[in-house]
């Protein structure tokens, strides 16, 4: 028997989604600041060096500097656009599975499968452009899914203005949205000719691809300079899908955990042509293909990395839509056995995650940027240590350089000099924050600190000053 979606599992839903938001709230407001977030800071503060890097998500910079115009330079100011923009995703996911008709594992299976992904919270609590690329990519999906029932221009123009958006949120989102146009052009062409409005829609798209080419132009000049150094080179099955499950799943709760998972995955997704003339099944399910063939055809033809851990979250929302829409068809059309069998399997998958979430959760660290969980706390007690009017250096590895020179302007640490890339060989220093595992080529030092989550020293050089 189906447990429906009433108004007290509706009540629970919602719930959910704003505890969430809290918990993304709270890291935005807790977290030290990062390595890449700080240098999106460097380019609003009038520092032009970082401005053509694939560290510059064109959509984050240009929010994060309006809010940095109105409510100042903060963790919490800078990181509201992606803050918000879970909202967004909140609302989209609601958008396209929420029904009172359908069941409500069909919704609360997906939502514990994107929604309590550790990996994907972290980035709607950082000034980085993956929380809004997944929020934005989220309405490109809902929009042109909705053009199969109602294919009508102004729903496409939405459909279009989402997708645009996403690109410019993270141009590691450009695949996905091309194959999510190009699976709904083959799949509906019959349709397009019989409601003869080819002509209304092609407008549309070719003024979708004009806003377009100065993202394609900076990606080609990004590939050119050789910026867009991080990927995989081996395949996309341990460069792509492995590394999202590493960043995933932390903890080892079963044996060849990530083995079976993609086993489980691809068994599902096989599944998915049995039901292929449900036409959303079908229609995710040609998303995931033709992403997975374009990428592999990109790397083998033009040497196109693999997308990594963060560059290739757009497959969880991709998966979890299309286990929604399975799960919504066998709950209406299947026997019990069947029921059974993908439910449980999809149960197994969501449980990992949830069980993930529940050990991995934290006010402490993003886990791409782990080394910086400290750092702001580093100054603290590096300014209790500094004398009245003195002026210090500061001598560290070169990971933490974007981050400390943050928090010497925006906390105004006048007593501090900035800190470079140089590394710690070839001159003295009057303090060291570096990893423990680095050794100080100084006579006398005192290691005023020691942080355990990033695994770094602060040492004080005892010359004579």
């Amino acid at each position: 028997m189906k447990i429906k979606i009433d108004n007290s599992r509706m009540v629970l839903i919602i719930l959910l989604f704003l505890l969430l938001f809290f918990y993304v709230l709270c890291r935005a407001y807790i977290l030290g600041f990062t390595h890449d977030e700080s240098l999106t800071f460097t380019i609003i503060n009038n520092y032009s060096g970082q401005l053509k890097t694939a560290n510059n998500h064109w959509l984050n910079t240009i929010l994060t500097y309006l809010t940095a115009k109105f409510f100042g330079y903060s963790e919490i100011a800078l990181r509201l656009p992606n803050v918000i923009s879970f909202l967004i995703y909140c609302f989209f996911y609601y958008k396209i599975t929420i029904d009172k008709k359908n069941s409500f594992a069909t919704v609360i299976l997906p939502l514990m499968f994107l929604f309590l992904n550790p990996f994907v919270l972290d980035f709607f609590s950082l000034s980085r452009g993956y929380g809004l690329a997944l929020a934005f990519f989220s309405g490109s999906v809902f929009f042109i899914l909705k053009l199969h029932d109602c294919l009508d221009t102004v729903t496409l123009v939405k459909g279009l203005i989402f997708s645009v958006v996403t690109v410019y949120a993270n141009y590691s989102f450009l695949l996905p949205i091309l194959c999510l146009h190009f699976c709904h052009l083959s799949l509906n062409f019959n349709m397009y000719r019989r409601l003869n409005i080819a002509k209304e829609h092609c407008i549309s798209y070719m003024f979708g691809l004009v806003f377009l080419i100065p993202g394609v132009i900076n990606i080609l000049y990004l590939k050119e300079k050789k910026l867009l150094y991080f990927g995989g080179t081996e395949n996309i099955i341990n460069d792509t899908f492995f590394s999202l499950l590493n960043k995933t799943l932390h903890y080892k709760i079963i044996e060849n955990q990530n083995t079976v998972i993609i086993i489980l995955i691809f068994f599902l997704l096989l599944c998915g042509f049995k039901y292929r003339k449900n036409y959303r099944i079908f229609f995710i399910l040609n998303v995931f293909i033709c992403t997975v063939v374009l990428t592999v055809a990109l790397n083998y033809f033009l040497g196109m990395k693999f997308p990594l851990e963060r560059t290739a979250l757009y497959y969880i929302f991709i998966i979890g839509v299309y286990f929604h829409y399975l799960l919504q068809n066998i709950f209406t059309e299947e026997k019990l056995f069947i029921i059974c069998l993908f439910s449980s399997t999809i149960t197994l998958i969501c449980t990992l995650i949830l069980v993930s979430f529940v050990l991995s959760s934290n006010l402490s660290f993003a886990r791409d940027w782990k080394y910086d969980a400290d750092t702001k706390l580093m100054t603290n007690i590096l300014s209790t240590d500094v004398l009245e009017g003195e002026k210090i250096s500061l001598g560290i590895n070169w990971l933490f350089e974007p981050t400390i020179n943050y928090y010497r302007i925006v906390d105004r640490l006048e007593y501090l000099n900035p800190v470079n890339r140089k590394g710690i060989s070839g001159k003295e220093y009057d303090y060291y924050y570096v990893f423990n595992y680095e050794t100080i080529d100084i006579a006398c030092q005192q290691v005023l600190k020691k942080f355990e989550i990033s695994r770094t020293k602060l040492v004080k050089n005892c010359r004579q000053r």
